[in-house]
């Protein structure tokens, strides 16, 4: 899904303006980790452009879910599964060692897109 999306602000909250916009792409499938769907996913800039060069944390693997007009994700807990695993193997390991535990996924946000 490539679009530009912004965060639905939870009720009584007020929204933020553009730091809160992100364009992302999903890759166009899916992974499935022992039971577990999720995706890989890419920030590619915000209205102030594209990341820099020696910007991190731009690449995410998330769970994400499709409700109605909005998209929920949630960013896999790196305290549980090393985000500096150099390998799929090793990724898929330390994954499946903590693929029951709700805490695997983490950080909800909810986003909508927009027509910018």
């Amino acid at each position: 899904m490539l679009g530009v999306w912004e965060v639905i602000p939870d009720k009584g909250e007020e929204p933020k303006q553009n730091n809160l916009e992100r364009r992302v792409y999903f890759p166009g499938y899916p992974i499935k980790i022992g039971g577990v769907w999720c995706v890989q996913l890419q920030a590619i800039g915000t209205d102030d452009g594209p990341p820099k060069k020696d910007e991190k944390d731009l690449f995410h693997v998330v769970s994400h879910r499709l409700a109605g007009a909005g998209l929920e994700i949630k960013i896999l807990n790196t305290e549980l599964v090393d985000d500096d695993l150099k390998t799929t193997d090793a990724l898929t390991q330390s994954f499946l060692k903590h693929e029951g535990d709700k805490k695997l996924f983490i950080n909800p946000g909810r986003f909508r897109r927009t027509e910018k």
